[in-house]
């Protein structure tokens, strides 16, 4: 009888160090319109992320994917409380692509709207005390293909500036993408990055991959 409840009290005990461990685990939301959606196919940089990040990282945190084709930053504003539900320790957004592109459509959003949007989404995420990093704007065409690499460019450029003046402002992490792509087309023997000069190919899903992989590498592992 004695042998069966101290068997009784190890799986006890057991049961609720496995517990412990699973609250522990905090949740990395990654955010945004298709090019996160998309981030989960076979190649897909969330994928080449997955199996970046080490077993003792999986200890900590779980990546959660929130992206949908079409999003701009008021989509993600509307969204925000299932996001918020999550109680996430930890949101990366990607946003702003269908903002400028959808101009051409005259369904775009505005410059300034854009901004004030994007301010309350920080605010509110900052007043539940989650961290955040955002990205800029990586491409809408590339130089390979100079109409719809100028088209945008200016736009591109004015919302990247808000964007990372948003970083500056509410002291947030930047992961530039916009920056590495253009490093990258510096390069010589440069490549495209994307498949449509907006959604990612294979070179550009690991470019991807490895940048959010640097930030979220360095999350703290030993505390909360």
């Amino acid at each position: 009888m004695m042998e069966k409840l101290g068997y009784l009290a190890l799986a006890v005990a057991l049961l609720l160090f496995i517990q412990r461990l699973l609250e522990q685990k905090r949740a990395v939301v990654l955010w945004g319109d298709s090019i996160t959606e998309q981030g989960t196919l076979p190649k897909g940089f969330i994928t080449l992320l997955y199996h970046l990040l080490s077993k003792t990282w999986y200890s900590r945190y779980s990546l959660q994917v929130q992206g949908k084709g079409g999003r701009k930053v008021t989509d993600l504003l509307q969204h925000l409380p299932q996001v918020l539900a999550l109680k996430p320790a930890v949101v990366v957004i990607n946003i702003g692509t269908n903002d400028v592109w959808h101009q051409r459509f005259q369904n775009g959003t505005l410059a300034q709207t854009f901004v004030e949007v994007y301010e309350q989404m920080i605010q509110q995420l900052q007043f539940h005390q989650i961290k955040i990093a955002i990205t800029t704007i990586a491409a809408i065409g590339e130089p390979t293909n100079q109409e719809q690499f100028q088209e945008f460019q200016e736009s591109i450029e004015l919302y990247n500036t808000h964007i990372r003046q948003l970083a500056s402002t509410y002291s947030l992490t930047l992961i530039d993408t916009r920056l590495a792509f253009e490093t990258h087309w510096q390069r010589l023997d440069a490549g495209n990055l994307t498949t449509d000069g907006v959604h990612l190919n294979i070179a550009g899903n690991q470019l991807l991959a490895n940048l959010y992989h640097n930030y979220l590498s360095k999350l703290p592992l030993n505390n909360r």
